[in-house]
């Protein structure tokens, strides 16, 4: 919005300048001479001005479009990554169940701690069941 009242006031300027400058002058541009009153001058001045502006912002707004895009599908990309790490996380934390074939016995354990963690006498009342 303060975008838009900006404009208008510049261009209430620039109208009211080029009213008051209604004399015809010379306009020289390489060979060419021209007769042609000021307010096309004012005028035309303007609106190269306005158009080489907006031609720089459409560009500058093209870029931002550009990286936003890559951006999200950047987001998406490593949503994926960490749900497929949570899974990961998930069927790793299962408890595990381990069996002792040579002995023929069968010993449970608990996935959330693994036998460095526990202390000696933890590893003494381990259950143990015998296969039949």
């Amino acid at each position: 919005m303060p975008y838009l009242i900006l404009t208008s006031v510049i261009s209430i300027i620039v109208a009211l300048l080029a009213l008051q400058n209604g004399a015809n002058t010379s306009l020289n541009f390489i060979l060419w001479q021209f007769e042609i009153p000021l307010i096309c001058v004012i005028l035309g001045s303007f609106l190269a001005g306005a158009l080489v502006s907006s031609l720089i912002l459409m560009y500058s707004k093209l870029q931002h479009l550009v990286t936003n895009y890559k951006n999200n599908q950047e987001i998406k990309r490593l949503n994926k990554q960490v749900d497929d790490l949570k899974a990961n996380i998930a069927l790793l934390t299962e408890p595990v169940h381990t069996v002792n074939v040579e002995s023929e016995e069968v010993k449970v354990e608990d996935a959330t701690t693994t036998p460095v963690d526990k202390p000696a006498e933890e590893k003494k009342s381990e259950e143990v069941v015998k296969v039949q």
